[in-house]
Order: C-alpha cells, then sequence, then structure tokens
C-alpha cells in the first residue's frame, strides 16, 4: 500500500468480483495514463526491494517478464479522495451555500495569515514589490488591496473596541496597535468581517466553478497535510500520483475562471473609497 492506495497481482482477474465497490475504485497499470505510470514505478520499486530483502523467486520472475506481468497488476484508489476532493463528487454533496461558506472562511484565513506573518517576521508584504506605473489589474495589484483589507477593517475594529473602553480621543498611534494587536492575538473579529466581503465576491461563480475552486483548496489542504507529516518519499508515491493528477484536473477546470482575488479587490476597493467619502464628510 502506498498513501492509502493498494496493488492486486491479479493474473486470473479475480479482483473485479471481489471488491468493495462502495470503498475503492479499481484501476489499471494497462490504462497508459500518467496516474498509471506513476503507480507502475512504485510497484517495481517494492518489487525491487523485496528481492532485496528476501531474494524472492516469484519477484524476480515478475520484473524479468515485466512487459507480460504489468498488464496483471491493478491498483485501488479510496473512494474517500474522490468524494472529498473532486469537483465531481463536491458538487452532488455540498450545496451552493456550504461551498461558498468553506471557500470565504479559508480565503479570510489566508488574509489574515499573510498580514500576520509579515508582522511576525517585520517584513514587508510580498518583499516590498509595487506594481509598475500604470499597472492596475494585476495580480500583485490585487493582493496588495486585499492585504490592505485586513489592516483597515483591523482598524476599523480597533477604533470601535477603542471608543467602547472609555477613550474619548483615539490616536492613530493607539489605532494601529490595536489594530496590530488584533491581527496577531485575536483574528477572529478581523475573519468574521473579511469573510462577508468574501462570500459576495464567491457569489459570482456558478456552481460548477465553485466545485473546481473547493476541490482546489481541499486537495491543497491535503498536500499540506501530507507535509506536515513529513512523507513525502518513495513510500507515499500513491499519493503523490493522486495530488499531480487532481491538480491537472482542478487547473483545466480553472483555466479560464477568474481569480478570487480580483472578485475581492473589486469589492474592496469600493468599500475603501465609500470609507473616504464617508470620512471627508464626517469632517
Amino acid at each position: 500500500m502506498s498513501g492509502g492506495n493498494a496493488y492486486q497481482y491479479d493474473p486470473k482477474n479475480r479482483l473485479e468480483t471481489l471488491y468493495d465497490t462502495s470503498s475503492v475504485e479499481i484501476r489499471s497499470l494497462t490504462e497508459e495514463t500518467d496516474v498509471s505510470k506513476s503507480h507502475e514505478q512504485f510497484i517495481l520499486y517494492m518489487l525491487e526491494q523485496h528481492i532485496e530483502y528476501t531474494g524472492s523467486t516469484k519477484a524476480k520472475e515478475l520484473l524479468n517478464n515485466w512487459d507480460i506481468e504489468r498488464k496483471h497488476f491493478k491498483f485501488a484508489i479510496p473512494l474517500w479522495l474522490y468524494k472529498t476532493q473532486t469537483a465531481e463528487y463536491l458538487s452532488k454533496d455540498l450545496d451552493r451555500k456550504a461551498m461558498i461558506e468553506e471557500l470565504s472562511v479559508a480565503y479570510a484565513q489566508d488574509q489574515i495569515n499573510l498580514v500576520k506573518t509579515a508582522y511576525q517576521n517585520n517584513q514587508a508584504l510580498f518583499d516590498g514589490a509595487i506594481p509598475d506605473y500604470g499597472k492596475t489589474d494585476t495580480a500583485l495589484t490585487f493582493k496588495l488591496i486585499n492585504s490592505f483589507s485586513v489592516i483597515d477593517k483591523a482598524q476599523k475594529i480597533a477604533k470601535t473596541q477603542l471608543i467602547k473602553s472609555g477613550q474619548t480621543a483615539v490616536s492613530e498611534q493607539q489605532m494601529t496597535q490595536q489594530a496590530e494587536k488584533l491581527i496577531l492575538q485575536r483574528p477572529r473579529k478581523i475573519q468574521d468581517v473579511l469573510v462577508k466581503t468574501n462570500r459576495e465576491a464567491y457569489s459570482n461563480y456558478t456552481d460548477e466553478q465553485l466545485a473546481a475552486l473547493l476541490a482546489d483548496k481541499r486537495l491543497n489542504d491535503y498536500k499540506t497535510a501530507m507535509i506536515l507529516r513529513d512523507v513525502q518519499s518513495i513510500y507515499s508515491i500513491g499519493s503523490t500520483a493522486w495530488i499531480i493528477e487532481q491538480h491537472m484536473a482542478n487547473q483545466e477546470a480553472l483555466a479560464d475562471v477568474t481569480g478570487i482575488e480580483e472578485y475581492i479587490a473589486g469589492l474592496t476597493s469600493l468599500d475603501i473609497v465609500q470609507t473616504i467619502l464617508d470620512e471627508e464628510q464626517e469632517a
């Protein structure tokens, strides 16, 4: 086994009638896909290791006649991977509201973590990069606006908290310090505000696009979990093959889809402009 994937030598082709169709999907090395080729390399490696450790005659025979024997090898992929990480299944199991909510919360957390990390490391966002002169609709522009939104929301919450605490006049320095404290120590309040904007932004997508975006998000979560478990080695090639296959599928599905950063930046820009107008009227 590897990463939840199982391998079976099946020369009599009996597996098709014996496996649990509700738990796994059976596939063959002869399908000649990138995924099957990855699994084939792992099977070859396991056979070589088996010979090295045991001197197995059977394993030697299989390798010596691999061109013939390879068609007898099957690999089983657990269906929970499909059900939790593919757009096809997610679109069936989750409604539109649930998909938008998960994506909105996740993106809000990413927005906050980006600014939080910059504070913790005392570094400028995106290494201090700024858009080229005259360049407005760029990925960097959208990221900068969305990061500024975190700081802007934090400052508004900080100002409200300071006033409620009894301070009649709130200085810029006090507000900035309180905002930084919120980002570093109590980001949930900021997250809740950001999620409202994010929900509106994600509402621009169709159900099919939302499913693809969520599949991509879930796959990235899976990759992160694998990295944290430190199992990215030859022993987890099954997981690696799955990640590569699904990443390609997600990229194809999202190739012509507008990025969420652009939608959120548009909404955030309108909010910032409105804030400036409100402050001018108050002055």
